[in-house]
């Protein structure tokens, strides 16, 4: 049995989930197909002006529809576009976001958090298997579904790299600047490694409440970076000495000696003595009760509330104004198919298997999208910074060394970033 492909009018609008700095996430219903009921999250963006930045946000859809049916990660269900407006239908989680869970039931034992960093690292090595590398990880992009099981999301300013025999590495500056990586700070090129470091100061702040390396309304970009670059955290002191040394490893400022550099990538920190009481296959098969449950209503208001997100159909797009390449699955993909048929549809991913289609360079992009925690939490998320091209300019000259801070250098800090990773 086929699906039909779906119109922007078969969503039902339910409520407003959040927005981030590309546009609004709804909370959205499925009416008719084999997917009759369904709840799923729409994040709805403004199309850019520029083509780099059109080209990005085919980049973030062709990422989504990658890891579709992959643990712990947020697949794609629909994509479409209007003349005007850019659509995702993505996987919705409703536990909400792990800095919510942070904030409410942090920071967490070492037993807790080691389940969550356990999934987040499968999440990481499916993504780097596939040449992606998601340079935005923080508790933020981290949801929850009902059960209590993470899945990594928002993949805006990720990078794909076309060929596996290849050097991965580039050279954009972006993400969030309490999560950077070093090496990312320093512009002289990066891998996946980077995400490592994310991890790092993630299972950090899990165990201690707040990040290794904080930025505050008083400390500047220069100072904050000047730590990153420089400067050790101050361990938690009930850390266990294999909880130390996981983040140790995973903070070390050199990529090269980093924890899961190289080719096993993920594989290293799996035979952590920190996950030594860990079945990665009970983790992978989510058997594991998770430590925290969400609680929240099941009962969803079935009123629409009257949101301007759906444009009236189109019965053709003007030249030049459709993104190529956007629409999910394309129309030449869906069972009696129109190509000429209105750019305002969606289409179902069980229509027909999607053809190999060619990954996109990344090109620089002005602005980040920013996943913000549910309308009740009035406490805004760390912002990401603005995605900027980086060839020859280092902020290792321009960042005073960490003289003041007590918590001492990395061994191999005064070294430069020239290595290439595999």
């Amino acid at each position: 049995m086929t699906q039909p492909h779906a119109t922007l009018k078969t969503f039902k609008v339910l409520s407003h989930l959040g927005k981030g700095g590309y546009g609004n996430v709804y909370l959205v219903r499925k009416k008719g197909g084999l997917d009759d009921g369904s709840l799923y999250a729409m994040k709805i963006m403004e199309k850019p002006d520029d083509a780099l930045s059109l080209q990005d946000s085919i980049t973030e859809r062709k990422v989504h529809e990658k890891v579709s049916n992959i643990p712990f990660l947020v697949g794609l269900h629909y994509a479409c576009q209007t003349e005007m407006r850019l659509y995702l239908i993505i996987d919705y989680y409703e536990g909400g976001t792990m800095t919510n869970l942070l904030r409410q039931k942090g920071p967490f034992t070492e037993d807790q958090a080691r389940i969550y960093i356990a999934e987040v690292v499968l999440a990481i090595e499916h993504l780097h298997k596939m040449r992606v590398i998601h340079r935005d990880l923080k508790p933020d992009n981290i949801l929850l579904d009902a059960r209590g099981h993470v899945a990594v999301a928002d993949y805006g300013i990720s990078k794909t790299f076309r060929s596996p025999k290849k050097a991965k590495r580039t050279y954009s500056f972006c993400g969030t600047r309490e999560y950077m990586a070093p090496e990312v700070i320093r512009s002289k090129g990066y891998g996946l490694a980077a995400d490592w470091w994310s991890v790092g100061v993630l299972a950090y702040e899990m165990v201690k409440g707040v990040k290794p390396f904080k930025y505050n309304k008083d400390c500047s970009d220069c100072t904050l970076f000047s730590k990153i670059l420089n400067c050790k955290p101050v361990m938690p002191r009930s850390a266990s000495k294999d909880m130390r040394d996981l983040i140790t490893r995973l903070l070390e400022k050199q990529p090269r000696y980093r924890l899961c550099t190289g080719k096993r990538d993920a594989k290293e920190i799996k035979t952590h003595r920190f996950f030594r009481d860990i079945n990665w296959e009970d983790v992978k098969n989510k058997v594991i009760p998770m430590p925290f449950v969400p609680v929240f209503d099941h009962g969803i208001n079935n009123t629409i509330q009257e949101y301007s997100i759906l444009e009236p159909p189109i019965s053709e797009m003007e030249r030049g104004k459709t993104v190529k390449g956007y629409t999910f699955p394309p129309p030449e993909f869906i069972p009696n198919g129109n190509s000429s048929r209105s750019s305002s549809q969606c289409s179902d991913t069980n229509a027909e298997p999607m053809a190999k289609r060619n990954i996109i360079k990344r090109q620089p992009k002005r602005n980040i999208p920013n996943r913000i925690p549910e309308p009740a939490i009035k406490a805004g998320p760390s912002k990401a910074m603005p995605c900027k091209q980086k060839r020859k300019p280092s902020f290792k000259q321009a960042v005073p060394p960490c003289k003041k801070h007590k918590y001492g250098r990395s061994p191999h800090d005064t070294e430069d970033v020239t290595t290439s990773e595999t």
